[in-house]
């Protein structure tokens, strides 16, 4: 499973979502890679399809449900 941790800088979620991802995928034996990546302008918030921060890509699909539909990406 990859697992893509989008944040922008000084998200104070980031580093408690990261822990908590890996104790529940520990926890149910699920073999995983994370990535955390920063998102540090508009653009890169309009090319990875940034909605918020954090946002959590579980191997390419955003968890939050609709979010495509929802809401323009961006930094903001």
């Amino acid at each position: 499973m990859e697992v893509l941790i989008l944040y922008a800088p000084n998200c104070p979620s980031r580093k408690i979502l990261s822990g908590l991802i890996k104790q529940v995928l520990d926890e149910f034996g699920i073999t995983y890679e994370i990535t955390e990546e920063i998102i540090r302008n508009n653009e890169e918030a309009v090319e990875l399809r940034f909605y918020g921060s954090p946002t959590i890509k579980v191997n390419g699909v955003d968890l939050e449900p609709g979010a495509d539909e929802a809401k323009e990406p961006g930094l903001g």
